[in-house]
């Protein structure tokens, strides 16, 4: 009687530590140490919005593929909104605040406009929504960071690119751009040409993104045997000035951008060399930079998705090619 007064007395112990309807327990074992339950619990999956500039392009679609790698490794879905047009300012303002009204749990942006998209990342910041911009930067301080290259570091390199393939000697050709990035770009490259090789002669091209200026220019200036495009845009146009005035022989042409146009002429040889960024580590960087923000850890204000200098004798390696995205 004893012993089953003493084995009810544990039966209602561990009965009262459960204190659920249905809990089942055991006996303690004596052969060894008590187990724990797991403690681990795993992480909500986030929902996030991810709107680039435009689509379908290469550039993006990359961006994409690099977002998704890092949803199915973080934990995310990546919800794809892309803007109508490139020029579409307000398409991507109202993709931005049907975001905020899903309520995702964060926002990668690609901004078209910096100042036209301010407002709406102010509204995502109100209602707790953390942004992440990818390639530009936008006119607010409602960012958690800014995912895109070191436009005056790579503007520095390829200077010191261009001292190297002429020894420091002749005139180079800079085929300016209005964009905000491009400028950055000449600023790095001119002052690292001043600084490094004071023997290069610096020719600027008056009317951005023109042919026709910069044939003007290369016969005004036939010393020049280098053109520098700070973009996409002003790489084409030079490499077209190039070709009517059959140049390509003569002048080294040193540009950013992936375009179809642009890939072929660095397979002919019409061009020399091009800087590419990367839109794959833009998108994965833009995703980890939401989970990591989301869990509280720091998070860096900007961070750098490099940029690669291509010639056609490395184009074809595999991790080249996935960089210049047709």
């Amino acid at each position: 009687m004893k012993q089953f007064l003493q084995i009810t007395a544990v039966a209602a112990a561990l009965s009262t530590l459960c204190g659920l309807p249905g809990c089942k327990t055991s006996a303690p074992h004596d052969d060894g140490p008590a187990r724990q339950l797991p403690q681990a619990i795993s992480a909500p999956r986030l929902r996030v919005a991810m709107i680039p500039k435009r689509s379908p392009r290469p550039f993006w679609n990359l961006g994409r593929q690099g977002a998704e790698d890092a949803g199915r490794e973080l934990n995310v879905d990546i919800n794809w909104s892309v803007p109508d047009s490139e020029s579409t300012v307000s398409g991507q303002v109202k993709l931005i605040e049907s975001a905020v009204n899903q309520g995702v749990d964060g926002i990668v942006l690609a901004p078209l406009d910096g100042a036209a998209v301010g407002g709406a990342i102010d509204k995502a910041a109100r209602a707790k929504i953390p942004v992440v911009l990818l390639d530009s930067d936008a006119a607010t301080k409602n960012k958690i960071s800014v995912v895109a290259p070191d436009n005056y570091q790579s503007g520095r390199l390829v200077a010191l690119y261009v001292g190297k393939i002429t020894r420091g000697k002749g005139a180079v050709l800079t085929a300016p751009s209005n964009a905000t990035a491009a400028r950055v770009r000449a600023q790095g490259f001119e002052k690292t040409l001043r600084e490094k090789f004071p023997g290069l002669k610096v020719i600027r091209s008056a009317t951005p993104q023109s042919a026709a200026a910069v044939q003007d220019v290369l016969a005004a200036h036939p010393e020049v045997t280098v053109i520098f495009g700070p973009d996409e845009n002003s790489t084409v146009g030079a490499l077209r000035a190039m070709r009517n005035r059959k140049l390509s022989s003569k002048v080294s042409l040193i540009g950013f951008g992936s375009a179809d146009i642009l890939v072929d002429a660095l397979k002919s040889g019409d061009i020399k060399s091009l800087a590419v960024e990367n839109p794959y580590k833009m998108g994965y960087e833009g995703i980890k930079a939401i989970v990591d923000f989301k869990a509280g850890r720091i998070v860096q204000p900007r961070i750098d998705s490099g940029f690669k200098l291509i010639t056609q004798t490395d184009m074809d390696t595999p991790e080249n090619q996935k960089l210049l995205v047709k």
